[in-house]
């Protein structure tokens, strides 16, 4: 194995052009990766989901789109054996200096790649070469291929987003008895295989519940619960299914309906809305309509079979 030192930091955005281009003492040569996000790219609108997902900044109107994500994970690898040299996570409260604009490496002279992930998942884990969520937010992943010869090496990695969001917004109010709304989701894709950064079709079923509070039930009060999945190309852009379940007292299912063919594309939010939590649920209508991850400039409309 390639002797590594790995000595990550976040750097200011002239940090690049100070670092020293060859340490005599470890042999290694100095990486900075710059991370830029994909033109393409724009933020989730901001919307109280269901505990446990981070709120999401910005809005569809925001003209200064922000991003936030709690964690960078990257993994290297030998570019001609795929040999995994090193892999690490940086936490965002341990690097509060422009966090998520550079990574700094050390490596000897050789040919390399490196898949980049940032997230916000309390939970994840790499498997041999994948890179597992239990909690999947919204994630981005850059991979690139590089060579370090007898030079300093700057070199931009492009992260695009790997998600999509799906999203249930009431048209009606909660109704007294209500306690609970939950979702199980029974195949949510969680998978990112670290040497090509494509999404795998591993996945598990979970479930969502969100308790009502007093202050939920005002008036007026509307709570988009949602969720997020990676999307695998094997699943051809769809989920087949997500259960809608709304409980009383006492774990007592008041009325369930499922929801089959989800349509999912990354960096894009399904969204579906209608009655969510009445005894209509399973008569009534759901309008369904995608809303564009980025300029919002047009809307998908498909009628529920």
């Amino acid at each position: 194995m390639k002797k590594l030192i790995l000595l990550y930091a976040v750097l200011s955005l002239s940090g690049c052009h100070q670092i020293p281009s060859f340490n005599e003492t470890t042999g290694t040569h100095e990486v900075c990766l710059l991370l830029e996000l994909s033109a393409s790219i724009h933020p989730f609108p901001q919307s109280k989901s269901i505990p446990g997902f981070p709120p999401e900044p910005g809005s569809s109107g925001s003209e200064s789109p922000s991003f936030s994500f709690e964690y960078i994970y990257y993994v290297i690898a030998d570019a001609n054996t795929n040999e995994i040299i090193e892999e690490n996570q940086i936490w965002k409260n341990d690097n509060t200096d422009d966090f998520g604009s550079y990574l700094y490496v050390s490596l000897p002279a050789g040919s390399y790649r490196i898949c980049i992930i940032t997230h916000s998942s309390h939970e994840a884990t790499l498997e041999e070469e994948l890179f597992i969520m239990k909690d999947p937010s919204d994630t981005f992943c850059g991979i690139t291929s590089f060579e370090i010869e007898n030079q300093k090496k700057e070199i931009p990695v492009t992260l695009t987003r790997r998600v999509s969001r799906i999203e249930f917004v009431p048209t009606d109010e909660i109704p007294e008895e209500v306690e609970e709304f939950c979702m199980y989701i029974p195949h949510q894709y969680q998978t990112i295989h670290v040497l090509t950064g494509e999404s795998a079709t591993n996945s598990q079923g979970y479930m969502y519940t969100y308790t009502f509070s007093e202050e939920d039930k005002t008036d007026g009060q509307i709570i988009t619960h949602a969720f997020y999945t990676l999307v695998p190309e094997a699943i051809q852009n769809k989920l087949s299914y997500v259960e809608l379940i709304v409980k009383g007292k006492e774990d007592e299912v008041l009325y369930s309906r499922k929801v089959s063919d989800i349509p999912v594309h990354a960096n894009r939010i399904t969204r579906y809305s209608g009655l969510l939590y009445s005894s209509g649920m399973g008569d009534g209508t759901f309008d369904l309509d995608f809303e564009d991850g980025g300029n919002w400039s047009g809307t998908d409309e498909y009628p529920l079979p």
